[in-house]
């Protein structure tokens, strides 16, 4: 189908990054190549049931949501938080509503057969070393041609070497321009080898089955207690992220307090200042008014007082 006939494109895509050593166009062609996989593997396991894709992808949507839903519910009880419990019972009442009148087939595994949702740890480990091993063969493609340059390139310098002796300058440039063109090529391999290490590809997907309990087949159960575990380290993660976010904001509390308290300081300093120096005035303005009537009153007695002598 359509799919599979990009998936073949982008897989051809992804050869001929790494023939010619572009680092970027491989990154690109490696990631189309996994959502096409994802893809495809979607198709192929709703294609055994009659209802079609879309039913299947809406009822696993539905269960996704309940899923986190749940853990949300576990966050709002450790937080204490009634009405946010209450708020999320209400939504997951209504997304079971909805999962109740999709078709009963799209939940009966004997019209679905889906090997994978029964072996779970399987598909993980196969996809894994399918991933590892691939990236294992890029590796030595890369390393192969990397050693294949490097002889190319010892060989061109023997020929620099006899063309220089024999006063060929002109075939020796050409050589030169060769090797340059050598190392740019490595140096091209060598930056596509470290996307290729840098690519998440576990050696050893095995899980650990002492962490996880009874598997039963390989099918994790003892997801719940997992999630809840989870889901209190988040909520330790937002309790401290809320403690620090007080802190921070008690602390510019108290420098604006201090700030409000120094300007309430030089306030009433301004107010008394200006007062003092209004009394100032005041008394000044009274002392000169004084010192004028007094004089004025001295000077119109003293001629009466030669009058009468």
């Amino acid at each position: 189908n359509r799919l599979e006939t990009l998936y073949r494109d982008a897989r051809q895509m992804q050869e001929n990054a790494m023939k010619t050593g572009n680092a970027e166009a491989y990154a690109k062609a490696t990631s189309l190549m996994g959502e096409l996989n994802t893809e495809i593997t979607e198709m192929d396991l709703s294609e055994s049931s009659s209802s079609g894709l879309s039913v299947y992808r809406e009822a696993a949507s539905l269960i996704q949501q309940i899923k986190e839903l749940n853990a949300l519910r576990l966050l709002a009880e450790e937080s204490d938080n009634p009405y946010a419990v209450a708020r999320i019972d209400s939504l997951q009442w209504r997304l079971a509503a909805v999962l109740e009148t999709l078709p009963e087939e799209v939940f009966k595994t004997d019209t679905r057969v889906n090997f994978f949702d029964d072996y779970p740890v399987s598909k993980y480990v196969t996809e894994e070393e399918a991933r590892y091993q691939n990236m294992q063969d890029k590796k030595m493609q890369v390393l192969n041609e990397m050693s294949h340059i490097d002889d190319m390139i010892k060989d061109t310098e023997n020929r620099i070497m006899r063309a220089s002796r024999g006063q060929n300058y002109e075939a020796a440039s050409k050589l030169e321009q060769q090797q340059r063109h050598l190392a740019q090529l490595k140096q091209r391999y060598d930056q596509l080898l470290t996307a290729i290490h840098q690519a998440d590809a576990n050696p050893s997907p095995y899980p650990e089955f002492n962490r996880w309990g009874d598997l039963g087949a390989f099918g994790i159960i003892n997801v719940y207690f997992d999630q809840k575990q989870q889901a209190q380290g988040q909520l330790v993660k937002v309790s401290e992220v809320f403690d620090r976010v007080n802190k921070q904001l008690n602390h510019r509390k108290e420098v604006i307090e201090d700030k409000i308290r120094k300007i309430e300081s030089e306030v009433r300093f301004m107010t008394m200042k200006a007062r003092t120096e209004e009394r100032a005035r005041l008394r000044a303005e009274r002392e000169r008014a004084f010192r004028e009537s007094y004089f004025d009153t001295r000077e119109s007695e003293t001629p009466e007082e030669e009058q009468q002598q």
